[in-house]
């Protein structure tokens, strides 16, 4: 029996799954900057690629913490492992907000066990000076 585990895991600003089950994945990110804190995105997906033991089904929580601060709900999900093992999840995020700048940690979780992490850091926008345009007389 192959150990559960995600073989990729990132966010992005859009990713869907074809007819045939082929995953699209556009705009991969790990780095967000905010205008002021708190700030955060208004839209975005977080994508995993798990493998595991062929057909077969699995619980899964994934988590969004910061230090010991919880940013993200726990989403508790059933997932089930194609023939080949492999799987894919997608969860769409609308309005995440992040109290400060750092890195928040978004981890998978299958019986308690972290099978797979990745992390984003947010940080504030450089503010960009104004740009003053001398005309000609």
């Amino acid at each position: 029996m192959k150990d559960l585990h995600v073989q990729f895991m990132t966010f992005c600003d859009y990713a869907m799954t074809s007819q045939e089950g082929k995953l699209s994945i556009v705009g991969i990110f790990d780095e967000v900057r905010v205008q002021q804190f708190p700030g955060g995105i208004a839209s975005a997906a977080l994508v995993a690629m798990i493998n595991g033991k062929p057909d077969t089904s699995y619980k899964l929580t994934i988590k969004g913490d910061k230090g010991a601060k919880n940013i993200f709900q726990p989403v508790e999900l059933a997932i089930k492992t194609g023939m080949s093992g492999a799987s894919h999840i997608t969860i769409n995020l609308n309005n995440v907000g992040f109290p400060e700048a750092g890195e928040y940690h978004f981890t998978v979780q299958h019986e308690d066990k972290e099978i797979g992490k990745t992390v984003l850091k947010v940080m504030q926008a450089k503010q960009q000076n104004e740009l003053k345009y001398k005309l000609p007389n």
